[in-house]
Formats: structure tokens, C-alpha cells, sequence
């Protein structure tokens, strides 16, 4: 198979880890090739003479990289100088113009960034009496008495007169004074000076600080955690790309990207010499660094399989969400799933798409050269759930599971299967009872309960297998455990640029003072990382601290008021009061009305706060963000039983909740008086966008206004320098980063991402799509912490009406009750069991007393435990007496009087 047009061209077939040897100079000249046919005359006009390039060469085309959109050519070409073609210069003056400053209109004065203003650059024109505006729309009059130059560019060529070496400057009305320094001759209005993120903590006096330089030596590019540093060979040198700023950037060879294939999928990329990958270079003065993406490369899929649509004309728009009732919204004419009021109804009746694949996602193709099906292609998921849960049956059974008219024997039984070396006992199917195991519980739930996350396997990368589909739309499971709704014709696979930045830590977090053969435990009161960076135009450039990836942090929510439900008292709404838009143009109207209408509107207190808004025939028009008669709604539909419900449908979340630009993903939710967190800013670098469900939306300085946001009204302009703070405790249960052992657990090991992991800070960052580049300058972390004890083995540890994290070494009973001490019941208490245990059976027995679900935490420290592998090593039985943890088949803690089950929120991982 040929690679795809839309990503990088191929002249063979895809090259991969078990595949052919790869010609290094083969690959390059395909890349430079690409690149070069993609140069538009804008970057000609960039062209830095003096620096010797060799034959790459790039620009920034439009690239529609997952929520992001790009349009301003900003890689220059270091090339000689008669590329730049007279012609050339004159079909983009207009443009350079405009993108040479934007300041007051005639202000000879105002902040432009290059002298083409009213009294612009003498030594930049035309001369003689002045040359009224090459390249603009509208050419004005003014005089140059020197060597003038009337502004090329601009649509709207101003008649101000130059003083002296006169420009009368496009788009100005003012008298300059020849002294440069001019506005560039743009109608466009300033853009908003981006507003930065302000720490909580006070650099000055917080108890802890470190701080880092971002460097070109930190650039990751293999997934065993090699670096720059340590194969410096994976930077090209030899070629140089100068930025608009003037800096010097070199492509880079990684393993952070893919080959990809039309109708197959994507495959990791090896070193193969092509320097494809993207671009870093050290800022100057040696403040920093900057980076840009290659690319993004797309394969096609068939119709429904994809997470993008293209169009004739190659432009592509996102088709794929982890929200159902966003999807519905565009498809179909229904309000929930099973919805059969409206006119069409969207089918989810998914089944499986099963070919045989290797290890590297590649099909196996049978002796003609065609895929061939596995087991379970064409399966209904909703008979594979059947199957699943008739586990316990003592005999063979049978069920049509293609719908072909012929039923299937299979067998339906527990069994002990392998997982990550830990054996568990699980629900599996031999499909045919041939004594193969065909599907395993792989969600290991173990409550009986069983969906479509328990059949497939996460999967980003292929359409062959792994994927269920239906007559309107895919799902696939993403490697956090949520559905991914599609119904595209392409696939984007971007390439990363990955760097691993370390920080100190406080010294005494490494030293064991009492020589008991443990580190002392911190824990953690604040954390606040501050990241100094330019605003990026891709609102997926990851910061993951000690790798991890925070979902719960989701900056400022939409605004709501919760009301009783005017049409069913017994129901519950989230409504908007305000004007606002959605991302796609809806005007999303506020519920309420102070207008007198038929409907008063009450709070769940039974207080009148206003009309319900209608329409000229009474209808209501207001928007609703949650409604919880969804929830029951959805409940039963086939969607319910196949077990591939959304959050949103699950929460009762309508479309508008998610599509609403009344929100803020990378602005911190403060208290009222500012002083701490509510819900922290997403971790990621301050973009210019919104993404997810809202993809290449910029967000305004105005909601009320409908997008598209025109210039000068985006509330963060790309390229600005700006500040990203993060919250390092904002979680959605307890946060990992705690105490002290989480910052430093897995030292001397590499994730899975390519993250060497130590016993300092190791962070994480992800530029991902960025082909204009990103300058990132340093870091700092600030950090407020205290002592935790240790409390002895067999020993028994009360809690108090404050919150606690109480340790004990093992075998200890935990009494969280406050009783002891006459006090009240203690809230949000972490209890960690057998610190400094090695095996679950250096745990011991513990008892725990008044553990509260949703409140308290149970936690487990060098265990190699995560959210993602909990449910392989942790069992859980209820009891007559509550409910008995199990780690690795060894009994380790009973909670007394506790009768529900706990989730990955309700632990505690280091």
C-alpha cells in the first residue's frame, strides 16, 4: 500500500520496524520534495541570505492537526536570495504589509513591528516622488520627497503626507515625521494582549522553588527515553530553517510520529533518517527554545471510520467526539438514544470489525493478497455481551452472533487468564468450542456487568480491528478508557515534538533521617507549576507532569443556574442566563426572561428567579445544559445494553453544554476571593483555541459576539509571550502528586511514552501540530509541603475532625471516626496501607473503621500501580462485614460497614 496523498507522499512501500532496511536519502528527498511544493510566495519574502541551507525546505500550510487551525506562513526558507522573484514580492505585499504591525491608524508612533508606517523607512521604497501603493486595493496619494516608500500592502491605502522620506501610509490618515516606526497601514484592530496566568503562590516567600531552562539537549526522540543528549545524530545541523524572528531551527529525527497508510491504519515511526519529524533550536542569548511541528499526517478510511471528513476540495472538519449527544446532534432527528419521535434515528446496533493484523497493526493477507476476517468480524456486540454473560453456564451454548441465519456453538465459563503477570479469575468465550478463548472481561470489572469497553482494546492507530460500527457511526476505545464516536472518511496522525525537562526537589524528600530504611513522607498543601512560553495555535500541546495526564482539570465551566423543571417538577435542568454562542454559530439563548410571560421559573428552593423565555408561539427557547430526565431516558436503549453510553448521557449533559463558548479550558476557576483553586486550567500550553468539541473555534474576547471571531477580537493572539500555571493537586480524586512519594516513584525507569523517570520532578511536554513555532522560555516549580508521620506496624491510628493522611507500616487498624478523640467524623483522609512493603503480603491485614466512599482514599506506595492496571492486581468482595481489598490474591485490608465498591478515585497510586 502507498501512503496518502494528504500525509507525506510514499515511492514505496511503508517502512517499519520489521520491514525492509530504509535509504535514509531516499526518505529525505521525498520529504524536501513535499515540503518544497507546498512554499507560498509569503515566505520568500523571509528569506535570511546569509545563513547556508541545504535542499529542505518548509512553510506552514494549512494543517488541520486535531482542534487546530492554520493559516499564517511563518517558517522562512534561508535560501539565496534570487528565489525571491519580483513578481513574488508583489502578489503578497499586501499581506506582509499587514503582518508588519498593527497600531493606531496614522500614529506614526504606535507599536508596528517593522518601519512600513505613516513617516515609515526611508531607505525601503521607491523613491523619486513616492510610489502610491504597489499591491493594494486602493492606491493612495501622498508625496515622497526622498527615497519614499508608500507602504506596499494594505487594503485601504491611506492620504497622509510623508515628511521628509514620506510613506503616506496604507490604511493611515495621519502625518508622519519621518522618523519610522509606523503602524504597518492595517484597517485591523490590535488584538487583546494576551492575558497571562498569575501563580497563587508568592515566588518570593513560597517554602519551596526550583526553576528550568528549556534546552534543545531535552528533546526526546525514542521511546526507551533517548534524548538529544544522548543521540545527538537525530539533529540535522546540516540543514537550517530560520524562523520569522530570526532564529535558527533543524529538523529532527524521531520516533514520535507515523507512517501511514490509506484503508489500513498508522505505524509507529522508526529512525529512518528523514528528519520528518519537526524542527527545535536553541533561542538567543540561550533563553529557551524553539520548536515546530512537521506536518500531520492523514490516511483515509471508509465512510463512518474515520475522526475526520474531507471534502472535494481537501479541506477537512472533525467527525469524531466522546459525546454522544454531540454526535446525535449533527446525524440524526432524536433527543436521547431510542429516541423514535423524530424523523431519523441513529443506528447502535454496533458490530465488530475483526481482520487479522500483527504486531505493528499491518494486515495479514492471505495467498491473493486480500485481508482476511478473524473471529469475531461481523459480530453484534450485543450478542457478545450475551455471550459474556452466560459465564456461569454449565453447558455448551449457541447464538447467531453474525446474524447470518445460522446460529454459532460456543462455550461461555470463567477462567483464570493472565494479565500483566498477575492471574485473574474472568469471564471468557470460546467462540466455535474449539478451546480457544476468543473474548475475555477485559474491562475487569468483576461486578458481572459487561459492554463494549470489555471487547475492545484501545486503539488509535488501525480501522482493521478493534473497532465496532454501525450504519451512522464507529466507536473506539481510547487508552483512558472513553468511547470515541466516529463517523469520518479520515484518520490525522501528528507528529510530536517531545522534550523531558527536569527540576529539583527539597533535598530532605531524599534522605531517610531515622534510619529506618524509608523516606520520610511530605505531603504536599500547594503545588503550582509556571511555564513561560508563547501562546500556541494548538490547543493539544501537553504538559504532563511525572507523565501524567489530567482529565479532571478543565478550567472555567459554563455558567448555569439550576431550576426545577417547569413541564416535570420531579425533574432537575442546568439552564444558561446569559447570550451566548455556540462554537458553530447556534445562538444559544438564555432560559430566563425578564419579560413577563405564562411560565415563572423557580430554583430547587422554590424561589421565583424569572420567566421562562419563549418564542412568538409560547414555545421555550432557552438553553438547557443538563437535563437528568436524559439519564433515565437513554436507560434500556440498545446503546445502554451494549454498554457504549457517553458521560454526557450518563450525567444527562446536553449538546449545548459541550458546543457553548460561555467557558474558559485554560483559565483557572478561583474561589470568590481568589485565593484558591475551584477547578485549575487543562494541562496544556495556552493556546489560541478552544478544541475538543469546539475544534479550530478561536476563543473570543466576547462570548456574546457569533463566531467566526473576526481580528483583533481573540482573547490570545498566537506567537505573544504568555504564562501557563498549573494546579499539580487539582484531580479528580486524589491527586497522585500528594505526597512526596508521587513525585519520585518508578525512578529509574522509562514510561511508556519515553519519560525517563527519577527521583527529581521530571515533566513532560508535547507540542503536537504546531508547525509555526513555539518558543518555550522556563519553568518554575512553587511548593508548600509538610512532615507526615509514620506510624509503627500493628499499631492503631486515629484520625481527627480535620483532614488527615494517616500511614501506617503494616498490619494497623485505621479508626477515621474521631471518636478516640472526641470529635466528629474525619473527612477526606488518605489512608495508606503498609508503607514500605514490598509484596502484598508485607501489607498484612488491616482493618479500617468509618471509611467514607467518594470521600476518603485507600492508598498503596511502590506497588507499580496505576488507574489503568488497578483492576488487574485489586479485587474487591463484599462481605458481612464490609468490603475486603485484595492485592494480588492476598487479603489486605477489610472496611468495615462499607457496602459499595471502590474506584480508581477512591485510591491512592505512588
Amino acid at each position: 500500500m502507498a501512503n496518502s496523498g494528504k500525509g507525506r507522499p510514499s515511492k514505496g512501500p511503508i517502512p517499519g520496524a520489521i520491514g525492509a532496511a530504509v535509504t535514509p536519502l531516499g526518505r529525505q528527498n521525498t520529504l524536501i520534495e513535499d515540503i518544497v511544493a507546498q512554499i507560498t510566495t509569503a515566505d520568500l519574502m523571509e528569506i535570511d541570505t546569509e545563513v547556508l541551507v541545504g535542499d529542505l525546505d518548509s512553510t506552514d500550510v494549512r494543517n488541520d492537526a486535531d482542534s487546530s487551525d492554520r493559516t499564517a506562513p511563518t517558517l522562512s526558507v534561508a535560501t539565496g536570495a534570487s528565489a525571491a522573484t519580483a513578481s513574488a514580492i508583489g502578489a503578497v505585499a499586501s499581506e506582509a504589509a499587514q503582518q508588519a504591525g498593527f497600531g493606531a491608524s496614522g500614529n506614526p508612533n504606535s507599536a508596528g513591528n517593522s518601519g512600513f508606517g505613516a513617516g515609515g523607512n526611508p531607505n525601503a521604497g521607491q523613491g523619486g516622488t513616492g510610489n502610491p501603493n504597489p499591491g493594494g486595493n486602493n492606491p493612495g496619494t501622498g508625496n515622497g520627497t526622498g527615497a519614499g516608500n508608500p507602504n506596499p500592502g494594505g487594503n485601504n491605502p491611506g492620504n497622509g503626507n510623508g515628511n521628509g522620506a514620506g510613506n503616506p501610509n496604507a490604511g493611515g490618515s495621519g502625518n508622519g515625521d519621518g522618523s519610522g516606526g509606523g503602524d504597518g497601514g492595517s484597517d485591523k484592530p490590535a488584538p487583546a494582549p494576551t492575558p497571562p496566568d498569575i501563580p497563587l503562590l508568592n515566588a518570593d516567600t513560597v517554602q519551596f522553588k526550583s526553576s528550568y531552562v528549556f534546552n534543545v539537549d531535552d528533546v526526546t526522540v525514542g521511546f526507551d527515553g533517548t534524548t538529544l543528549a544522548d543521540r545527538p545524530e537525530s539533529l540535522d545541523l546540516s540543514t537550517q530553517v530560520v524562523t520569522k524572528e530570526g532564529v535558527t531551527i533543524n529538523p529532527i529525527d524521531s520516533e514520535f510520529g507515523f507512517y501511514v497508510d490509506d484503508f489500513i491504519g498508522a505505524q509507529q515511526k522508526v529512525w529512518d533518517g528523514d528528519f520528518g519529524e519537526g524542527f527545535v533550536g536553541t533561542l538567543p542569548g540561550g533563553d529557551g527554545i524553539a520548536v515546530a511541528d512537521a506536518r500531520t499526517d492523514t490516511f483515509s478510511t471508509p465512510a463512518r471510520l474515520g475522526t475526520w471528513l474531507e471534502g472535494i476540495g481537501g479541506n477537512f472538519v472533525k467527525a469524531s467526539t466522546e459525546h454522544y449527544s454531540v454526535m446525535q446532534d449533527i446525524l440524526a432527528d432524536q433527543a436521547f438514544p431510542g429516541d423514535d419521535t423524530g424523523f431519523y434515528q441513529l443506528d447502535d446496533d454496533l458490530r465488530i470489525v475483526d481482520y487479522k493484523i500483527d504486531a505493528n497493526f499491518q494486515p495479514i493477507l492471505d495467498t491473493s493478497g486480500r485481508l482476511q476476517q478473524d473471529v469475531l468480524h461481523d459480530f453484534y456486540i450485543k450478542e457478545i455481551v450475551t455471550a459474556l454473560e452466560q459465564a456461569n453456564a454449565d453447558t455448551p451454548l449457541s447464538i447467531d452472533f453474525d446474524r447470518d441465519g445460522t446460529t454459532d456453538a460456543y462455550s461461555a465459563y470463567m477462567d483464570y487468564q493472565d494479565f500483566e503477570g498477575t492471574s485473574r479469575y474472568v469471564a471468557v468465550v470460546d467462540i466455535g468450542n474449539d478451546g480457544t478463548v476468543d473474548v475475555v472481561d477485559g474491562n475487569l470489572n468483576g461486578f458481572g456487568v459487561f459492554g463494549i469497553s470489555d471487547i475492545l482494546a484501545p486503539n488509535e492507530s488501525t480501522i482493521l480491528a478493534d473497532i465496532a460500527v454501525g450504519s451512522d457511526y464507529s466507536v473506539t476505545l481510547k487508552d483512558d478508557g472513553k468511547l470515541l464516536y466516529r463517523w469520518g472518511n479520515a484518520i490525522k496522525r501528528p507528529n510530536d515534538v517531545r522534550l523531558d525537562a527536569k527540576m529539583d526537589l527539597p533535598d530532605e524528600w531524599k534522605i531517610d533521617s531515622d534510619g529506618d530504611g524509608l523516606l520520610q513522607l511530605y505531603q504536599i498543601t500547594a503545588a503550582e507549576l509556571v511555564v513561560n512560553h508563547t501562546v500556541t495555535n494548538n490547543p493539544n500541546d501537553q504538559i504532563r507532569p511525572e507523565d501524567f495526564e489530567n482529565e479532571a482539570a478543565i478550567g472555567i465551566l459554563p455558567d448555569y443556574v439550576e431550576v426545577r423543571d417547569p413541564f416535570d417538577p420531579d425533574n432537575v435542568l442546568w439552564v444558561s442566563t446569559k447570550d451566548v454562542y455556540a462554537g458553530d454559530g447556534t445562538f444559544l439563548q438564555s432560559y430566563l426572561s425578564d419579560t413577563p410571560t405564562s411560565t415563572v421559573v423557580f430554583d430547587l428552593g422554590g424561589n421565583p428567579i424569572g420567566y421562562l423565555n419563549t418564542g412568538p408561539a409560547g414555545e421555550p427557547i432557552g438553553t438547557v445544559l443538563r437535563d437528568f430526565s436524559l439519564i433515565d431516558a437513554a436507560d434500556g436503549s440498545t446503546l445502554s445494553q451494549i454498554g457504549a453510553l457517553s458521560s454526557d448521557l450518563t450525567g444527562g449533559f446536553t449538546k449545548a453544554w459541550y458546543t457553548t463558548m460561555d467557558r474558559e479550558p485554560f483559565q483557572a476557576d478561583l474561589t470568590d476571593d481568589g485565593s484558591e483553586y475551584e477547578i485549575g486550567p487543562r494541562w496544556r500550553l495556552q493556546p489560541d483555541k478552544y478544541g475538543q468539541d469546539l475544534p479550530s473555534v478561536t476563543i473570543p474576547q466576547d462570548v456574546s459576539n457569533p463566531p467566526p471571531v473576526t481580528n483583533g477580537q481573540e482573547k490570545y493572539e498566537v506567537g505573544a509571550d504568555t504564562t501557563t500555571v498549573l494546579n499539580l493537586l487539582d484531580w479528580s480524586g486524589t491527586s497522585p502528586l500528594t505526597l512526596s512519594a508521587g513525585w519520585m516513584s518508578n525512578n529509574g525507569e522509562v514510561s511508556d511514552n519515553g519519560v525517563n523517570m527519577t527521583d527529581n520532578f521530571d515533566v513532560a511536554y508535547y507540542i503536537k501540530g504546531d508547525m509555526k513555532p513555539v518558543n518555550l522560555y522556563d519553568a518554575e516549580l512553587l511548593m508548600e509541603y509538610e512532615e507526615v508521620t509514620i506510624n509503627n506496624a500493628n499499631t492503631t491510628i486515629n484520625g481527627t475532625i480535620f483532614e488527615n493522611t494517616l500511614v501506617g507500616k503494616g498490619s494497623n487498624t485505621f479508626d477515621l471516626s474521631g471518636v478516640a478523640l472526641d470529635q466528629t467524623d474525619g473527612r477526606s483522609d488518605l489512608i495508606v496501607l503498609g508503607y514500605g512493603a514490598e509484596t502484598a503480603e508485607d501489607i498484612g491485614f488491616n482493618e479500617v473503621y468509618d471509611f467514607g466512599l467518594e470521600e476518603d482514599a485507600l492508598g498503596l506506595i511502590g506497588f507499580d500501580l496505576n488507574p489503568d492496571n488497578y483492576n488487574i492486581h485489586i479485587t474487591q468482595l463484599q462481605t458481612g462485614d464490609g468490603l475486603l481489598v485484595n492485592l494480588d490474591n492476598t487479603e489486605i485490608a477489610m472496611l468495615h460497614d462499607v457496602t459499595g465498591f471502590l474506584t480508581a478515585d477512591d485510591f491512592y497510586f505512588a
